[in-house]
């Protein structure tokens, strides 16, 4: 390398020998050329004869200046040059300096082992040597650029291009040019790598890639169609199931029908479980951004669980923060699918006690969220049941697993729910958490962001009297009821008192000096119940006329006896905020007054008659068409069936019908097809839309956007349940109010 770099001029340092026998010359001729020009001139003896021991004294001096001071610098200096020669020739990466002409001056080993070139052979060459053809003139180009810069170029240039070998071979390498000065010279430092490897990978790595999209994209393919094959005889199953259900049996037919319908409904939720799973795992779940009523989803999921908790004798209670915001904006329909899980999964492993489902906001209650703010709400659900070990509560949240096998084998289930509900909680920004004791129970928790939005001014809004001066008593023994009544009663303005069974109740109310407006009872309370109460309230002449609403679960209280008792109310638990309010407000008699809407412009619907509403059912296969055919005749409609998509088009051509139900997967021509076909002949003779309600066991994400991009108007998955299937049918059949705009001018009192 040092002898590379004479050779070319880059550095020349002297050695420390050189340096110190030309000083020392330098000062000897000095010397004597100053003593000869003294001998020259008179009176200068003394003068000449200083500069002679100056001289005697310089020659003894550099032997010891010599040895102490400029071998070892000169050692040093030479031994850091050696060492960092030594650096750039045994560096991993092929380094190279190339002058301002694009000729090679050094060339280490690494880049003799990249190229095959010896340094011998590298050195003065120009540079476009070592880059195939096309590179060549790129290089140019780079060159050309770098030589009219006047000034140093700031930082590196790195790039990757195709580097030539001696063999002729080509090969994929990765340069990083940086310039630097040396003296008045500018020479371009290039450090180069061989990346054939690396793009060997990345090559690979994209093939993965495409790969695993592609098997990606065939298994959702294949879960599609396995979905409509197996939700095809299902609907078939649970349909018919519902409509036996309907007609006269034994009790022991009636239990055996439950047995399939509960049977045939685990297999869907076990259908829908799996469904979810690779629709998460695919990255193909996305999620909607709508208004959601928050009290309607959290109340309806204790309403449609409540019956299954009070089979199992467990208190199901929900208590949403009176504060929080009516509307938000998130996915209705998966924040339902959480809540569901989280308390199904809270009554299985639930024995006695009871399960609390609540909605906090994260800040201070009394803070209230204007319009377009995003509030964080804190979801919990409670229970008392037989807790989760330390050990086993990270293992729960995996798929198919379960705390043990014993669990299993308990109570059942796949280990999906918690799973699934894990991951949609995490798609909508959220952490499921636990906290448990075993044999105490558990809470499970999680906190979601979500943007306010304001309902209000799309309704009539109501005034109502002030509350204040109606004193309530709420009689309970369960002090998790007592609480969500008293704060909820409260937030209304009520004044509550409360009561922890029924002795002490009666105890307060002969005692009281105020006169309560109202009574809440519990039904199931120890020692007193709520119907006991009532009964004594009855007997004692200043507190029979006390107006009392009984809280009860399920079928309960028939209505002869809350007749007998002189109930004002009887309302199931758990509790609906709305259902209370309105409960109260007619106990009360308290009337609601609409502002703003006058009586002549509110709607008013004309009575539906079905039988005189026709329907055309498309559909292929014999079993579904006979049980949507008998739900619908049940309902009172009139009712056409064909098995194919060209038939349903040519028979629609011909009578008006009200509403197609349309399979989406037939013979000859599918659901799509057909509806095209229909929609064009309305098109081109000008008849009336018939609305469209896609019949399909595909429930994939996207494939209700799919059928309304398909000029379908409504969706709906199989199995079909009577009730959703009822209640979509009448959505669209439901004659529409008739707007009438007044106009008071002139001009419009005469239309002729």
């Amino acid at each position: 390398m040092k002898a590379i770099m004479k050779k070319n001029g880059v550095d020349r340092i002297p050695s420390p020998t050189r340096v110190f026998v030309t000083v020392l010359t330098i000062v000897f001729v000095a010397e004597a050329a100053v003593m000869f020009l003294l001998t020259l001139l008179p009176h200068v003896g003394d003068l000449n004869e200083a500069i002679m021991d100056a001289s005697i004294l310089t020659f003894l001096v550099a032997p010891f200046l010599w040895m102490f001071i400029i071998r070892p610098l000169g050692s040093t200096a030479l031994s850091e040059k050696v060492r960092a020669e030594n650096i750039v020739a045994h560096a991993a990466d092929g380094i190279m300096t190339i002058n301002e002409q694009g000729e090679i001056e050094s060339f280490n080993l690494a880049a003799e082992q990249v190229f095959g070139y010896k340094v011998s052979e590298a050195i003065g060459k120009a540079i476009e040597f070592l880059l195939p053809p096309p590179h060549k003139t790129l290089h140019d180009t780079y060159r050309e650029h770098l030589s009219n810069i006047d000034v140093k170029v700031d930082g590196d240039f790195t790039t990757e291009i195709m580097g030539l070998r001696k063999d002729g071979s080509t090969f994929p390498m990765e340069i990083t040019v940086n310039e630097m000065l040396l003296g008045n010279r500018r020479l371009y430092l290039g450090i180069l790598r061989d990346i054939t490897e690396r793009k060997r990978l990345e090559t690979n790595l994209r093939e993965a890639k495409v790969e695993a999209e592609s098997s990606n994209q065939a298994k959702s393919e294949f879960l599609a169609n396995m979905s409509h094959e197996i939700r095809t005889p299902m609907n078939a199953i649970i349909g018919m199931t519902e409509l036996a259900l309907d007609t006269e049996l034994t009790q022991e037919q009636t239990g055996y029908l439950n047995m399939v319908q509960s049977a045939s409904e685990s297999l869907l939720t076990l259908i829908n479980d799996i469904l979810d799973l690779s629709k998460i795992e695919a990255g193909q779940l996305e999620l909607e951004e709508i208004s959601v009523d928050l009290r309607k989803v959290v109340e309806n999921v204790a309403e449609i669980l409540s019956i299954r908790a009070h089979d199992k004798g467990l208190e199901l209670l929900t208590y949403i923060e009176p504060d929080l915001p009516t509307f938000v904006i998130s996915d209705p329909t998966r924040l339902n699918q959480i809540l569901t899980n989280l308390v199904n999964n809270a009554i299985k492993f639930t024995q006695k006690g009871e399960i609390i489902l609540k909605v906090l906001p994260l800040t201070h209650p009394k803070k209230r969220a204007d319009v377009g703010d995003r509030i964080d709400l804190r979801f919990e659900v409670i229970d008392t049941g037989i807790g989760v070990s330390p050990n086993n509560q990270s293992k729960i949240f995996r798929k198919f697993s379960q705390a043990d096998s014993s669990t299993t084998r308990k109570f059942g289930g796949t280990g999906l729910g918690l799973s699934i509900t894990k991951s949609l909680i995490e798609l909508m920004g959220g952490q499921l958490r636990l906290e448990s004791k075993l044999g105490t129970g558990s809470k499970f928790y999680f906190s979601l962001q979500m943007p306010v939005e304001d309902k209000c001014a799309k309704k009539g809004k109501f005034s109502y009297p002030n509350f204040e001066e109606v004193s309530v008593l709420v009689i309970d023994d369960n002090s998790t009821n007592r609480f969500i009544l008293r704060r909820t009663l409260s937030s209304w303005g009520f004044q509550v008192t409360e009561a922890s069974g029924g002795k002490e109740a009666l105890a307060l109310l002969k005692k009281a000096t105020e006169e309560f407006g109202l009574i809440i009872t519990d039904y199931q309370m120890p020692e007193l119940d709520g119907v006991s109460v009532v009964q004594s309230l009855r007997e004692d002449l200043k507190l029979a006329d006390m107006k009392v609403i009984m809280l009860t679960s399920w079928g309960e209280l028939n209505s002869s006896t809350q007749r007998e008792l002189g109930l004002a109310a009887c309302i199931c638990k758990p509790v609906k905020q709305s259902r209370l309010f309105d409960l109260l407000m007619g106990v009360l008699k308290v009337e609601r007054i609409e502002e703003g809407l006058p009586e002549s412009v509110r709607p008013t619907l004309l009575s539906d008659d079905k039988g005189s509403r026709r329907i055309l059912l498309v559909e292929d296969n014999v079993d579904n068409q006979n049980l949507a055919k008998t739900i619908l005749k049940k309902a009172g409609y009139t009712v056409d069936v064909v098995d194919n998509g060209k038939l349903a088009m040519e028979i629609a051509a011909k009578v008006p019908y009200d509403l197609i139900l349309m399979d989406v997967q037939m013979p000859v021509l599918d659901g799509f097809e057909a509806t095209a076909k229909i929609r064009e002949y309305e098109q081109r003779t000008g008849d009336e839309r018939v609305p469209i309600i896609a019949l399909t066991a595909h429930a994939l994400q996207g494939y209700r956007e799919k059928c309304l991009a398909n000029d379908m108007d409504d969706y709906l998955t199989k199995p079909l349940k009577r009730i959703q299937l009822l209640e979509r049918i009448s959505q669209w059949l439901a004659p529409q109010p008739v707007k009438v705009i007044s106009d008071e001018s002139s001009v419009n009192h005469s239309l002729d």
